[in-house]
């Protein structure tokens, strides 16, 4: 390992060990049975104005999410879509 020397503050050196910086970030594995409940997402333009857009018209519409909240946010707009698939099977 690379070794640094770094001043202390009574003027002595001081030798530290430096660790290597991980590369890749380890992730624990996903049992089986879980299921993720939040989701960030970086879009592109043209997603991100498509996902606008709809929200504007299920906000003109009055639509509402399956728990009674109107769509008025991004993120209610992804759940309302969710809740309203073809093959959700889960929907009414």
């Amino acid at each position: 390992m690379a070794k640094s020397s770094l001043p202390r503050i009574d003027g002595t050196e001081a030798i530290q060990e430096l660790k290597p910086m991980a590369t890749q970030t380890e992730h624990a594995p996903i049992s089986e049975g879980y299921v993720r409940r939040n989701v960030h997402v970086k879009m592109n333009s043209a997603q991100s104005k498509t996902l606008a857009k709809k929200m504007r018209a299920l906000q003109d519409r009055g639509a509402m999410t399956a728990n009674g909240k109107y769509v008025d946010n991004l993120a209610q707009t992804v759940r309302w879509m969710l809740e309203n698939m073809v093959d959700n099977p889960n929907r009414d």
